[in-house]
């Protein structure tokens, strides 16, 4: 059976009737290959072998016979849509910046229009650009119009409050649970959430980082039924946490020294600091870091 994505699309069927031929009598076996008699043998099924059957080549293959498929697909579909944008979000927004042409993973375009520009026609499709105060998720993260990263973190933050309310029973003074179990349900749960992608956007603004660390600051407070007169340096030195601002420093750095080793980045030059002044003050991440 394995061996029919190796024969030639007009051998198929009657290698397949030669496996039938001999195959033993077995309900579920006969419910099996009545299936793929049905969806992968005939030229008139769904999945004909014209789609995943040829001759062996000297070209690297698998043996899983979708993933070829899907990974040739690709590769067509590329070549005849030279934009290669993302036609599953159909979301656009556009950044005012000047000079700063270009785009962030094909999904937030940056210009210099002062006013929405004209929406952008893929085959029949017409993609609206988004509002000028909303933003673009993209991978889990939230790409507003000027980079402040301002509604990703509110996002961020209500989700937190809401996961910390239902699991508040374990964390308040009432919990039968240690510190150390209450530290890792926040290190395993709550952390996350709040500083998914940090190394994007850890560059934000200070007043922004100090929303996420007067979260920490508050679950840290109620997990060591500490008074309000106890210092926030003191709460971190008895749990062991690392402020936030710590975390994403050393994320952040862990995330740049891998992305050295990355083909597609080492092409592209990410993830290195640049030799010449490009702001004021340095606000993008790998600044800070490298």
């Amino acid at each position: 059976m394995f061996g029919l994505k190796y024969l030639s699309p007009s051998t198929v069927g009657d290698a397949f009737a030669e496996f039938n031929s001999i195959a033993p009598n077995h309900n579920q076996l006969t419910r099996f290959l009545e299936y793929v008699l049905e969806n992968y043998v005939s030229e008139d099924d769904k999945f004909s072998p014209k789609l995943w059957a040829s001759v062996p080549t000297d070209e690297i293959r698998t043996t899983n016979g979708a993933e070829s498929f899907h990974r040739h697909l690709k590769r067509q579909f590329y070549n005849l849509i030279p934009l290669s944008m993302n036609l599953l979000k159909k979301d656009f927004c556009y950044s005012s910046r000047n000079n700063t042409i270009g785009n962030v993973n094909h999904c937030l375009l940056a210009c210099q229009y002062s006013k929405n520009p004209p929406c952008i026609n893929l085959s029949t499709n017409v993609i609206p650009w988004k509002p000028k105060d909303e933003a673009v998720k993209y991978l889990g993260v939230h790409l507003d119009r000027r980079l402040s990263w301002k509604h990703h973190i509110n996002n961020k933050l209500k989700l937190a409050y809401s996961r910390f309310t239902k699991l508040y029973p374990l964390f308040n003074k009432k919990s039968s649970l240690k510190l150390q179990n209450c530290m890792l349900l926040y290190t395993s749960l709550l952390r996350p959430l709040l500083l998914y992608a940090c190394p994007v956007w850890g560059g934000a603004a200070v007043s922004e980082i100090k929303y996420i660390q007067s979260f920490q600051n508050e679950v840290l407070r109620i997990s060591l039924n500490s008074p309000w007169f106890v210092r926030n340096s003191q709460l971190h030195r008895e749990t062991g946490i690392d402020t936030i601002k710590q975390f994403i420093h050393s994320q952040a750095k862990k995330f740049y020294n891998n992305v050295e080793n990355v083909p597609g980045a080492i092409h592209y030059s990410l993830g290195r600091k640049f030799t010449f002044p490009t702001r004021i003050k340095s606000r993008l991440q790998m600044d800070l870091v490298l």
